[in-house]
């Protein structure tokens, strides 16, 4: 029979130094990258007084929390050995239950809140594609 322990205990990508190198550059892409578009509208000569540039406001923002937990990876998880030794994970773990728990906090809010903004912009487009609405 195969034991708990057993099967979390398998060496997957997930669990490799490559998955950690793999949601490090891609957090990291992505948060620049959100950075990037709200910075851009904020600069813009209409800055937030638009519906488009609320909205992407919105979706870069809740974008960039997600992704800055997603670069953290292993580092907010206890370090005291037992939870990284029973899953095997490469990365290195500095942080706490706390700092663990507020890591998933954020990227459940920045995603959530980031999939809500998309919504609002496909609401946003199918308005102003059927109704002409700007």
């Amino acid at each position: 029979t195969t034991t708990l322990r057993a099967m979390v205990h398998q060496d997957t990508i997930y669990t490799s130094r490559t998955g950690q190198v793999i949601t490090v550059l891609s957090g990291s892409i992505s948060t620049l990258s959100s950075f990037l578009i709200v910075y851009v509208i904020l600069r813009s000569r209409n800055g937030l007084t638009s519906a488009y540039h609320q909205i992407m406001f919105s979706v870069g923002f809740w974008d960039i929390i997600s992704s800055l937990a997603m670069v953290l990876t292993t580092a907010p998880m206890p370090s005291d050995g037992m939870t990284k030794d029973f899953y095997n994970f490469a990365g290195t773990a500095y942080g706490s239950t706390a700092t663990c728990d507020a890591q998933g906090f954020l990227y459940l809010l920045g995603a959530s809140f980031s999939i809500a903004s998309c919504c609002s912009l496909y609401m946003y487009f199918s308005a102003t594609i059927r109704f002409g609405m700007k």
